[in-house]
C-alpha cells in the first residue's frame, strides 16, 4: 500500500489503533505480553511515562502501525475478491478477553483484575447436571457488571470490537450470549466456590444490538447451555438468529 493508503488507515482507524500499537511496541520492549509484570507506569498507565516512553521508542511504536496499515491492506483485497464471488465472510466476537489482551489493558478498571494482576475469579463453567463435559476452566477476567457506569463503559467496548469487526466480515456471531444474563465466576484452586453469578441481562445486550442495526451488521448469537429464557426473549424481540449445537 502507498503512504496514501497508510495514512487513510491511521485516521480511520485511530479509535483502537493507537493503544494496539503502543501494547505491542511495550510487549517486544518487555518480552513479555503479560502487562501484569511491566514496570508500574507503563503497566498501570500513567499518562506521562507513556508519551516519555512513545518519544524514546517512536520507531518501534511506528514499525507496529505500518504492520497494520499492511495487514488490513491485504485482507481488503481477500474481502474484495469474496465480494466479488458471492462468499459472505462470517467472523466472532468472542464474550470474554484474555488478560493479555491490549484492550484490558486499556480499560483495566473494567475488569476484575487485583493491582497485583492476580485473578481471584475467572470465566468458565462450573461441574452440574447440564455441564457435558464438566467444569471447565477458561481463564479469562472477569467484567465488573457491579456499576452503571462500569456497565455503560463495558457496551462501549463491546460495541468498539463490533464496529471493527465490522469492517472484516458480513457477518459475526456473538459467542457465549448468555453470558450477558448469566455467567461462571470460578475459583482457579477450589472448585467448591465456584458460583454462577447473574449478569444485567437485556440492560447491556439491547444496545449491544442496537448499535449492530446501526452499523448495518449482521448478527447471530450462540444460545447454547441453559438459562436461556431472557436471552431468547431479547434475540426474539431483535430478530437475531440463534444456533442449534450437538448434545453429545
Amino acid at each position: 500500500p502507498d503512504e496514501a493508503y497508510l495514512n487513510q488507515f491511521y485516521r480511520s482507524q485511530d479509535y483502537w489503533l493507537k493503544d494496539y500499537a503502543l501494547f505491542c511496541a511495550l510487549r517486544d520492549y518487555s518480552g513479555t505480553d503479560n502487562w501484569t509484570m511491566w514496570e508500574k507506569p507503563l503497566r498501570t498507565r500513567h499518562r506521562e511515562a507513556l508519551n516519555q516512553w512513545q518519544k524514546t521508542h517512536f520507531d518501534l511504536v511506528e514499525k507496529h502501525l505500518k504492520q497494520q496499515g499492511i495487514l488490513h491492506y491485504q485482507y481488503s483485497l481477500i474481502r474484495n475478491r469474496a465480494e466479488k464471488l458471492g462468499i459472505l465472510l462470517i467472523g466472532d466476537l468472542a464474550f470474554y478477553l484474555p488478560t493479555s489482551s491490549p484492550l484490558v489493558w486499556v480499560n483495566q478498571q473494567l475488569f476484575g483484575i487485583a493491582k497485583t494482576g492476580q485473578l481471584k475469579q475467572v470465566s468458565g463453567l462450573p461441574n452440574g447436571p447440564r455441564a457435558h463435559f464438566g467444569r471447565q476452566i477458561w481463564g479469562h477476567p472477569l467484567y465488573l457488571w457491579q456499576k452503571t457506569e462500569q456497565q455503560k463503559q463495558i457496551v462501549d467496548l463491546f460495541k468498539l470490537r463490533l464496529t471493527y469487526l465490522a469492517g472484516l466480515f458480513d457477518w459475526v456471531r456473538l459467542d457465549h450470549a448468555k453470558g450477558f444474563y448469566f455467567y461462571g465466576a470460578m475459583n482457579p484452586t477450589n472448585p467448591a466456590k465456584d458460583l454462577v453469578k447473574t449478569g444485567p441481562g437485556s440492560k447491556i445486550l439491547e444496545p449491544i444490538l442496537d448499535h449492530c442495526r446501526k452499523i448495518s451488521l449482521k448478527i447471530f448469537a450462540e444460545d447454547s447451555g441453559d438459562r436461556l429464557k431472557g436471552l431468547r426473549r431479547t434475540l426474539t424481540k431483535y430478530k437475531t438468529s440463534g444456533i442449534r449445537v450437538f448434545r453429545y
